[in-house]
This record gives structure tokens, C-alpha cells and sequence, in this order.
């Protein structure tokens, strides 16, 4: 499990910034990682809805 990973499954119990102090990451490059993951996924759901659209 990456820092970033796990600062996103834990950040329900403690803070962000708390949590990245504690790991020595940069709250910015972990808002920058989720904001990628965001997109990764956004172009993951259109690839998906290409494939929905060709099997209707």
C-alpha cells in the first residue's frame, strides 16, 4: 500500500494533515496523487460507457 493509499483510507480517523506530518508527505503531492486517481477513473467510466453503448 502506497502513503498516499493508505492517507486515503485513514484520512475517516484522522486528518490529512496530521497523517502526511506522520508519514513526511506533502498534503500537496497527496491532493495532486487523488486528483490524478480522479481522472484515471473518469477516463476508465468513459471507456466503459463506449463499451455499454456498443453492446445496446
Amino acid at each position: 500500500m502506497t502513503a498516499y493509499r493508505f492517507i486515503d483510507a485513514e484520512k475517516a480517523i484522522w486528518s490529512v494533515r496530521i497523517i502526511c506530518r506522520a508519514l513526511h508527505v506533502a498534503r500537496s503531492a497527496y491532493y495532486d496523487w487523488k486528483k490524478a486517481r480522479t481522472t484515471e477513473r473518469a477516463a476508465a467510466d468513459a471507456a466503459l460507457s463506449v463499451h455499454i453503448k456498443a453492446i445496446h
